[in-house]
């Protein structure tokens, strides 16, 4: 039976950062999931990470996720679109936010309805609204970002992959850890789990008797080729929308309001998507002046999960099982960093 200092089950930007950042300690570590990399959540998803967030801890940690992408993706650029992000809000709010943000980052603007600069001025802005742009963000390509991190440790020699799904764990023993049963019938033993399963944590945790306050959403988004131009890449809070820039004639874009709670992650599938993309469509073209068409090219929908608390949980749930989940859709911009804090943890005790 094969023995390993740490295994991360899951195989999505927040299990590949933890398998980059484990291997790269010298941990003999196993990375399982079906698809290598994931093929769900994170990467059924808009690449928008920003630290336009609501609190402090998330701040830090979209910086520091930032940081991470950087370092461990030298070529990042490859798979950038922008770095340029703005939030719409009411004008207290936005003033609210404008003094949050800039006491810890500075890079960020605000603007009135009255004074938006050439370069936004094709945003239809209303009395008592104002934008928020930071320069420093990250807009990314997923499924690339996904590629890259991968690449950068198959065939390291501290990495097994287990192109499988795990089935249960064991309780922990104290000289071999856990036992994982993958659904094969194989097993193996880790000192170590990372449960990096996005979605499917709940319910694989359900079989240990632990509960997690977690609900369970399909997030959907809309993939549009656009006849017109949009600035910049964004949230509306106002309309509940977002939108990110794939280029000059590309964007994706969905309103969180279409969250559709589901019973499991794999009831995804059974989403009613019929012209969903309407409502977008018409939210988009409000509030931008220049669009003159946007025409569907396919839905983007993943399962996430959503803490009833609101807030990402990252906890030790028994010894030397840790969890990653709740990201409620910012899986790139709290993930890694959560990855990598988990991996110092482990360290302090290896």
């Amino acid at each position: 039976m094969d023995k390993f200092d740490v295994a991360v089950l899951g195989a999505g930007i927040s299990g590949l950062t933890a398998a980059h950042f484990s291997v790269n300690e010298g941990f003999k570590t196993a990375l399982i999931d079906p698809n290598i990399p994931g093929r769900e959540g994170s990467y059924n998803s808009a690449g928008i990470i920003t630290r336009q967030l609501y609190t402090k801890r998330e701040i830090l940690l979209a910086i520091e996720s930032i940081s991470i992408l950087g370092e461990i993706i030298p070529d990042i650029d490859v798979v950038t679109y922008d770095r340029k992000f703005i939030t719409i809000e009411d004008e207290k709010t936005a003033f609210q936010d404008y003094r949050f943000y800039r006491k810890i980052f500075t890079d960020v603007d605000i603007y009135y309805y009255g004074e938006l600069p050439g370069d936004l001025s094709s945003i239809n802005l209303h009395v008592n609204e104002a934008i928020l742009m930071s320069y420093k963000d990250l807009m990314i390509d997923t499924r690339e970002t996904l590629k890259k991190i991968y690449e950068g440790i198959a065939g390291n020699k501290n990495l097994k992959e287990y192109r499988l799904r795990a089935v249960k764990i064991s309780e922990y023993e104290e000289e071999e850890g856990y036992t994982i049963y993958l659904d094969n019938g194989e097993m193996i033993k880790s000192k170590n789990v990372i449960l990096a399963l996005g979605a499917w944590n709940k319910y694989f945790v359900e079989k240990s008797k632990i509960y997690l306050p977690i609900s369970t959403y399909a997030c959907i988004a809309v993939r549009f080729e656009v006849d017109g131009s949009i600035p910049v890449s964004g949230s509306d809070e106002i309309n509940y929308l977002y939108w990110m820039k794939e280029g000059d004639n590309r964007i994706i874009a969905g309103e969180y309001y279409q969250s559709t709670p589901i019973t499991r992650p794999e009831k995804v599938k059974e989403i009613n998507l019929e012209n969903r993309e309407k409502s977008v469509i018409k939210s988009l073209m409000d509030r931008f002046k220049n669009i003159k068409d946007l025409r569907f090219i396919e839905y983007v929908i993943g399962p996430c999960s959503f803490p009833i608390g609101k807030r990402p949980l990252y906890k030790e749930l028994m010894k030397n099982l840790f969890l990653i989940d709740g990201l409620g859709g910012y899986g790139f911009t709290l993930g890694p960093a959560l990855a990598k804090e988990t991996i110092d943890s482990i360290t302090t005790r290896l």
